[in-house]
């Protein structure tokens, strides 16, 4: 069961995303927001959100053709 609401999780993405943005503006919005969020949720809660990013990340980069017999 997860300790963390869908509207945590998507926020932490958020900021997570601006974090890595190429614009300057966004990095420094999360760089200034993620420790109060860290600090509002906990951070055993943001480990734990980190890896369903990971895990959503790892999804991603599945091969679509992997499970069949097409040759590419």
């Amino acid at each position: 069961m997860s300790k963390f609401t869908t509207d945590q999780l998507d926020e932490f993405r958020r900021l997570v995303e601006l974090g890595e943005s190429h614009q300057q503006m966004d990095r420094i919005e999360s760089r200034l927001a993620m420790p109060k969020f860290i600090e509002k949720v906990g951070k055993d809660t943001c480990d734990e959100m980190y890896q369903v990013l990971l895990e959503e990340l790892e999804d991603q980069d599945h091969d679509p053709f992997e499970d069949t017999d097409y040759e590419r």
